[in-house]
């Protein structure tokens, strides 16, 4: 059965032909796949070539390139983060030296970061913006051309999928070997539920050849209880963590931990590959003195159990330590999956929730432990485990960030100077043995002892507490994990006094508003270069120039960056792109002047600019009003314009919209990056304000916040009432027409 889904009817029709081409996109659950990969090119040329395999659009807002067991971030560079059914998109090393390279190429690039791609082939993948995989795979070698995909509907990774090109790549456009691999024909269960497997739950026997993706579930040992506390802190609760060494991310539902007296604790939520897990409010109570925990999985299968103090199951020899108040136990780097938990763990002084285990005596101070996650194990042939140890992945610590330093305060150094960090995650990052240090050879590091970071908060260190000292004539901050790892580093030259250096979106940014444990306020103007051989010209008329042409401008902000996109913003229908996205301090209604060189894009002509020094801040609150107009006249002259329509939603999804003024229909889209929460329904009379926008699908409206969203009647009052001076009344006679031609067109798109 296919189902055709268009304005407010819902049709059903027996399609058997195409079922076949359905039951094969089944296979393959991820609409984003990752179809050509560009590493024989040198470094900084590489890129990545993702396809939406879809009927729908994916916002990859948040998506990170995993590679080198590092998430790498996507920014738009070219196009947007929406991709389009059918749309090949571009994850590009360096995207302006990815430009460079492919000057012809108009689609959607994105811009990324990575040391450099095996030619001999490498773990690569993809993730979306909730930390879940959505492709991993280890490509094949491919040294001279590009590794193209035959068939994007197949999770399979060896070479009958995967080929290296004749003598080049077909990056932007269809795969030189692409073929759809031949529909399955096996009858539809009707009642079979939805199947919501992604290709990293698949594992592909050497039978299959690829064909036949076999789902194998976690076996026992695969995931394990790599730390808890039966006796906690006055105040604190009990909690047992667990750790995946199962390739792939698992749904908890229908999990559950045991403990002694048969008291169970459901479990919810994710499990990621190679994570933490972390269960409180456990049912029942962990004895102190001894117990037994079982996770189980939905079947009630035991997939892990461990006994601990004085609990008897036989065998009270080989029972792990009990831990009292305020230690944990913790599994040990080199545990085995055989039942010897007297062996497998240790009671440890620093209780690590949530992150690697670190094994300290409770006599010991933890001056410099060492990481202990738990050791992956194999699978034999026959799916059971053995005790032979697999190599173990980096311990992949959260990123936090350095926000915000004051270097020469208006006041005393040493006390006043500070070093803020943000926790961009979603969850609270213990800050133990992170450290912070100025350049090399400089200060002695601080190493934090204690302390946390609730998620997207900020946490403030001063002078006294970490002794740094910070240079006024030019120095670095840096901040390194728990393994020694530098994870953030920011270099500064000589600043004025009481000018701190800020953090926002990623662009570094001098600001003369400090605003310790605060979020980043940037006030400065920057001046402009008129000394640079630039032509004056209004913005309407840029279109009239070519691209490289330069051209100095002024204009009203209509939308300001981060908005529609962390590299663009728009002023007086002319969109302003920077690749640093370095912006200055800029806020709707501004009057601003740009110098850039005109680029042309699939969406219209832009300004691009080198950087914040491109920009001047005039003068504020010149708001521009939006054109109304009807959808039957939006064509290319009112690209990037703001604009308003009026009319009634015949078509709603998450995240889009489809309103109909009765001269025509556009889609409007609600980009993530602008927290609108509002989503009209079918028959809801709507007033939008946007930026016109264009893709492939054709045009489209970009509004940019809730208050461009107005929602002024509901259909079912009176048909009759007038809406507005630029509103019509509904006419029943006319819905019924609509709902005949409808059925006219579903009727023949059918049997013609």
């Amino acid at each position: 059965m296919l189902t055709f889904t268009r304005r407010r009817v819902r049709v059903t029709a027996l399609l058997v032909s195409s079922f076949f081409v359905w039951a094969n996109l089944a296979q393959a659950a991820s609409t984003i796949v990752i179809n050509e990969i560009g590493a024989y090119e040198t470094t900084d040329h590489e890129w990545i070539e993702i396809y939406n395999m879809s009927s729908e659009e994916v916002d990859i807002t948040g998506w990170k390139f995993w590679e080198n067991d590092t998430n790498h971030g996507l920014n738009e560079s070219q196009g947007d983060l929406i991709i389009e059914p059918g749309e090949y998109a571009i994850i590009a090393q360096k995207a302006d030296i990815f430009l460079t390279d492919h000057s012809g190429f108009n689609g959607t690039i994105i811009d990324s970061s990575w040391g450099t791609l095996k030619e001999s082939g490498e773990e690569v993948g993809l993730k979306d913006n909730d930390g879940k995989v959505v492709e991993l795979f280890t490509y094949i070698e491919a040294p001279n051309f590009s590794l193209e995909r035959k068939d994007p509907l197949l999770a399979d990774y060896t070479p009958s999928n995967w080929q290296e090109h004749a003598d080049s790549n077909t990056v932007g456009e269809q795969n030189s070997n692409y073929l759809l691999s031949e529909p399955i024909e096996e009858p539809e269960d009707p009642k079979a539920p939805e199947d919501n497997s992604t290709p990293l739950e698949e594992e592909i026997s050497p039978e299959s050849n690829g064909s036949k993706p076999k789902i194998l579930p976690p076996q026992p040992g695969e995931i394990v209880i790599s730390e808890f506390v039966s006796d906690p802190s006055d105040g604190e609760e009990e909690w047992v963590e667990l750790y995946s060494l199962y390739d792939y991310p698992i749904d908890l539902a229908g999990w559950a931990i045991e403990e002694g007296s048969g008291a169970k604790t459901k479990l919810a939520g994710t499990l990621g590959a190679y994570t933490y897990f972390v269960v409180e409010k456990l049912k029942g109570n962990l004895n102190n003195k001894g117990d037994i925990i079982i996770l189980k999985d939905p079947q009630e299968k035991i997939i892990f159990e461990l006994t601990y103090g004085e609990w008897d199951d036989g065998n009270v020899k080989d029972n792990g330590p009990v831990a009292s108040d305020p230690f944990s136990v913790a599994r040990i780097k080199h545990a085995t999956q055989r039942r010897q938990d007297k062996n497998n763990y240790q009671i440890t002084a620093t209780p690590t929730k949530g992150q690697a285990n670190y094994i300290t005596k409770p006599e010991e101070k933890p001056s410099q432990p060492e990481a202990n996650p738990p050791l992956a194990e194999t699978r034999s042939e026959s799916s059971q485990p053995t005790t032979t140890p697999a190599v173990l992945r980096p311990i992949q610590y959260p990123p936090l960030q350095i926000s915000e330093f004051l270097p020469d305060p208006e006041g005393n150094d040493h006390e006043l100077e500070f070093i803020e960090l943000f926790n961009p995650n979603t969850t609270t990052v213990s800050l133990i043995d992170w450290q912070l240090d100025d350049a090399e050879g400089g200060s002695r590091p601080f190493k934090i002892a204690t302390g946390e970071i609730e998620a997207l908060s900020y946490k403030v260190f001063f002078a006294p507490t970490t002794r740094l000292t910070l240079n006024n004539n030019g120095d670095s901050v840096r901040l390194f994990n728990p393994s020694s790892e530098l994870v953030d580093l920011i270099e500064y030259d000589k600043l004025d006094t009481g000018i701190a250096i800020s953090k926002i979106d990623n662009a570094i940014q001098q600001t003369s508003t400090p605003t310790p444990g605060q979020p980043n306020v940037i006030t400065e103007n920057i001046e402009i270069d008129e000394s640079l051989d630039f032509t004056q010209a209004v913005t309407s008329e840029a279109d009239a120039f070519t691209a490289g042409d330069k051209i100095l401008t002024i204009g009203i902000v209509t939308v300001p960056p981060g908005i529609l996109g962390s590299k663009i913003m728009y002023i007086n229908g002319l969109q302003v792109y920077m690749h640093k996205a370095d912006w200055p301090k800029i806020d709707l209604g501004d009057e601003i002047q740009v110098q850039g060189e005109i680029s042309i894009v699939q969406n219209g002509t832009r300004i691009k600019l080198k950087g914040k020094e491109a920009i001047g801040v005039i003068s504020s609150n010149g708001l521009i009003e939006p054109n109304l107009v009807e959808v039957i006249d939006i064509e290319e002259n009112l690209l990037s314009q703001l604009i308003s329509i009026s009319g009634e939603v015949v078509e709603s999804k998450k995240g889009t919209f489809w309103v109909d003024d009765e001269t025509g229909e556009i889609r409007v889209v609600i980009k993530s990056t602008t927290n609108i929460t509002q989503q009209p329904e079918v028959g809801d009379m709507v007033s939008i304000t946007g930026i016109v926008d264009k893709t492939r699908s054709g045009f489209r409206l970009l509004p940019r916040s809730n208050d461009d969203i107005v929602i002024s009647q509901v259909l079912g009052e009176e048909y009759a009432e007038e809406i507005s001076s630029a509103e019509k009344t509904i006419s029943l006679k006319k819905i019924a027409h609509g709902i005949g031609n409808f059925f006219k067109s579903l009727w023949q798109r059918i049997f013609n």
